[in-house]
């Protein structure tokens, strides 16, 4: 079974489980799931798309924006906005999977300098890209998830909960589905995905196989990973 449907499994309700990480992504688990039932996939930027715009447009100052402070007092630029929502990652059918190499530091540095080439203040610019991140997992519910399921609730997790501009833009995208964060299921935000990777483990070590292939792409489920004696 999927690490996140051993740990938010529910007979009645439709979840989704939505990390912010350095890459956001969601994992869908339907109400009564089984196996088959379950899909996730990247959604796109997260915290690590802000915290390289916060480090360049602090000079180094902070590595992050601390509590979205820095995001919470500039405006969003709508134009910017519509530039970076047409990204093509966004709208690729799931499976499908991102990192560094699509939204790390040299596609922050890019779009800074466009945004400075316009004169954006700085407050503009990390409002617009905590909007752009928002937004960007708002868009793949609408296409890959709410055509498929009605969701009772998203379970939210990763650093990215502790940025309260980025969980406040995702509160007004989301409207009445509730977000809720992992921490309300005695799962801390911090650590959720330590313990799905425990879990993971504790599959290789029973034999198990701890893939879905809906969820990667692969052939079939298969043992991950490799034990190697010490």
């Amino acid at each position: 079974m999927d690490k996140q449907s051993i740990i938010f499994p529910d007979e009645r309700r439709a979840r989704a489980i939505q990390n912010l990480g350095g890459i956001s992504n969601v994992t869908v688990i339907p109400a009564d799931a089984k196996r088959e039932d379950i899909f996730a996939f990247d959604t796109g930027p997260g915290n690590m798309l802000l915290d390289e715009a916060a480090r360049l447009l602090t000079e180094g100052k902070y590595d992050y924006d601390p509590n979205g402070a820095i995001a919470a007092t500039g405006k969003t630029d709508m134009t910017l906005l519509c530039e970076l929502m047409k990204h093509p990652f966004i709208f690729a059918t799931p499976p499908k999977s991102t990192g560094r190499e699509t939204f790390g530091a040299h596609y922050a540095f890019d779009v800074i300098q466009a945004a400075k080439a316009k004169n954006r203040e700085d407050s503009e610019i990390l409002a617009t890209l905590t909007e752009f991140t928002a937004k960007s997992i708002y868009e793949n519910y609408v296409q890959f998830v709410f055509p498929q399921h009605s969701l009772s609730e998203i379970i939210v997790s990763g650093g990215g909960v502790h940025n309260r501009t980025l969980m406040k833009l995702l509160k007004r995208y989301f409207g009445n589905i509730p977000l809720l964060k992992a921490d309300d299921y005695g799962i801390p935000v911090d650590a959720k995905e330590a313990i799905a990777f425990a879990i993971l483990a504790n599959e290789t070590l029973a034999n198990h196989p701890g893939n879905i292939p809906k969820v990667t792409g692969a052939r079939r489920p298969v043992i991950l990973g490799k034990i190697i004696p010490v």
